[in-house]
């Protein structure tokens, strides 16, 4: 996998720049009603707060947090105590201000962010000057360079991937192929339904650590 070249990042507090490719993809401000968005994802955030899919959501991490340290049991409350995960990334979203399911999700982010008290980062190419300050003002930094989902982890960190194709997949496992690979914790497609849409061919060359 010579051919793969590492993007560097940095964390920043605020939007100092913007990346040249999420200028040229993403929405006109000029139709983005940024306190409607706003509005709507409060919305969705309370409505996802107390639901069945994000207590079971966070009962998984946690369990699967605990069989990473090989003890695989689950209590909450010494879960509390000691949290063991560092971040949450996301990557490819959607636009906030065009799309339901990408409010949801970005919920769903917030949320997280929230129970597990992780820092949060966000980076999709299409989100607009507006959606970006939004998403800073919410509380979570939007990533300034596209690192191609080649973010190299040491410690426990999730992955928000839920529009991502097998290639990103493939970079993100390349990126941490080894033992950083045991840090990631995955949201997203399953694995096994490449194998239905995808020949063997496209597999391997495409998404060669996927197939490992």
């Amino acid at each position: 996998m010579d051919g793969f070249t590492l993007v560097k990042y940095k964390k920043h507090s605020k939007l100092k720049r913007y990346n040249k490719e999420a200028h040229s993809y993403a929405n006109n401000d000029d139709l983005v009603d940024i306190d409607v968005c706003k509005q709507q994802i409060i919305d969705c955030k309370v409505e996802l707060s107390d639901s069945l899919f994000l207590k079971q959501l966070v009962a998984l991490l946690l369990h699967s947090l605990s069989c990473v340290s090989r003890c695989c049991t689950f209590n909450e409350e010494d879960f509390v105590k000691n949290k063991d995960f560092k971040d949450i990334v996301s990557y490819g979203i959607g636009s906030l201000a065009n799309s339901k399911t990408a409010r949801y999700q970005f919920s769903l982010l917030l949320l997280l962010k929230e129970k597990l008290e992780v820092n949060t980062y966000l980076f999709d190419p299409i989100l607009s000057l507006k959606e970006q300050l939004l998403i800073e003002e919410l509380g979570v930094d939007v990533i300034q360079e596209n690192e191609e989902c080649k973010r190299k982890v040491s410690e426990n960190t999730i992955f928000l991937m839920l529009h991502c194709g097998e290639s990103l997949y493939n970079n993100l496992l390349w990126s941490n192929w080894g033992p950083s690979l045991r840090h990631i914790f995955l949201i997203g497609n399953s694995f096994s339904s490449y194998y239905t849409r995808l020949t063997s061919e496209v597999i391997k060359k495409k998404a060669w650590y996927i197939n490992e």
